[in-house]
């Protein structure tokens, strides 16, 4: 089993013959970690205390500047027309043994649709002549 320790200027370790070799860390990470560690848990608990205030108390130093926030929406770019392009991109080769059961199947990892195409469907045209 390998570990892997990170700082001083090139932290390795060795185990069953395994040796992982991970570059320093740069300072101002080990500066936000040391930081961020320094939060108790009633500062997070505090009703009073607003995220602008804790930023504050931690970076005023280096500087804290704080923008709008904004709501996120998880929402995936897949299309049948995108996947239709993506499949074009492999060589014919690599399309032919994409075909299972007559037909290559897709499925989006973020948002789980599935896209089935009949294998003449993703083909390169042919040149006319």
């Amino acid at each position: 089993m390998a570990r892997a320790i990170a700082g001083g200027p090139a932290a390795s370790c060795c185990s069953s013959g395994v040796e992982v070799e991970l570059p320093p860390e740069d300072d101002a990470w080990v500066e936000g970690r040391a930081l961020v560690a320094s939060v108790e848990d009633v500062e997070l608990l505090d009703p009073n205390a607003s995220a602008e205030q804790l930023l504050y108390r931690l970076f005023h130093q280096r500087g804290v500047r704080v923008f709008r926030s904004r709501d996120l929406h998880a929402q995936c770019s897949c299309s049948r027309e995108r996947v239709e392009r993506m499949l074009r991109s492999f060589s014919q080769d690599d399309r032919d043994h994409m075909v299972e059961n007559g037909k290559i199947t897709v499925t989006c990892e973020f948002c789980n649709s599935t896209y089935r195409f009949e294998p003449l469907d993703v083909r390169e045209p042919t040149p006319s002549s």
